[in-house]
């Protein structure tokens, strides 16, 4: 006999075949309870912010859409189905209830870094629940995994549910800014002194160092290479103001601003 049952939980199943006419056997012939867990899965996670900016291919996700700072909230929705796709609803009301964690697959960069997501689902209702404050710390695509949270759903194993699409492209939430001391060259290496109408130049040169950072202020690690976006053309609102304003330094020798500074990726280390 093929026999399946279209919800959760765990189960005691017992046979009886009433067909005989033992009159010893006046209930028919039972056979002993055994206990069963049915079935089970996740279906794939719906992030409801991301439906119309998911990224399509591998090819343009480097350029493709942004979806959201490292860090900031997004909203998913995971739905516990058995084997034909309807939901469970009797998921979530075990006692202590059951929920559902995310596992993480890093889709880009290939080897970069892949930290946990934050976040939980609220009391699950009819088999679904939704979480309004998943956040992931870092910069690049990934694919989420639903799983349950304890890792073994009433003592019959872990569940682990379809990966998602691909969610990103998560961007640096802010850049954390700092600036070293610059020291002026003298224009006479004997004298020490530089005379009025020299040009100064530079024995260490000035240098803003930009990390960037998921929301909480973490390192993301991630923005380097080909996810690495800062260019001259990205900075705007460039300008050389002279301090003080009077007697008026001549700002002919400097660069264009359309040109500098010089942008180097240090790598994971940090960009500058």
């Amino acid at each position: 006999m093929t026999a399946s049952y279209k919800d959760a939980g765990s189960l005691s199943l017992s046979m009886k075949d009433a067909t005989t006419g033992n009159p010893n056997l006046t209930t028919g012939i039972r056979a002993a309870p055994d206990p069963r867990v049915p079935a089970r899965e996740f279906r794939g996670v719906e992030h409801q912010e991301h439906r119309e900016r998911r990224c399509k291919s591998r090819s343009h996700q480097r350029t493709g859409a942004v979806f959201i700072g490292a860090g900031q909230p997004f909203t998913a929705t995971v739905t516990a189905v058995e084997s034909g796709g309807a939901a469970t609803p009797n998921f979530g009301r075990e006692s202590p209830a059951e929920s559902v964690k995310f596992s993480t697959v890093l889709v880009l960069p290939a080897s970069g870094d892949a930290p946990s997501v934050t976040g939980t689902f609220p009391a699950f209702a009819g088999g679904s629940a939704t979480g309004t404050a998943f956040g992931w710390p870092e910069v690049g695509i990934v694919n989420l995994v639903p799983r349950v949270s304890d890792g073994d759903y009433l003592g019959s194993g872990d569940v682990v549910g379809n990966a998602t699409g691909n969610v990103g492209r998560f961007i640096p939430y802010t850049f954390a800014v700092a600036l070293n001391t610059p020291v002026f060259a003298t224009g006479c290496n004997a004298g020490g002194f530089t005379y009025v109408g020299q040009p100064l130049v530079y024995t260490i040169a000035p240098m803003i160092t930009a990390t960037a950072q998921a929301l909480g202020g973490t390192t993301t690690l991630n923005y380097t290479g080909t996810l690495f976006k800062l260019t001259n053309s990205s900075l705007t609102g460039r300008a050389y103001t002279p301090t003080p304003a009077t007697p008026a330094l001549s700002l002919g020798g400097l660069p264009a601003t359309s040109v500098d500074p010089v942008i180097v990726d240090l790598g994971t280390a940090r960009p500058r």
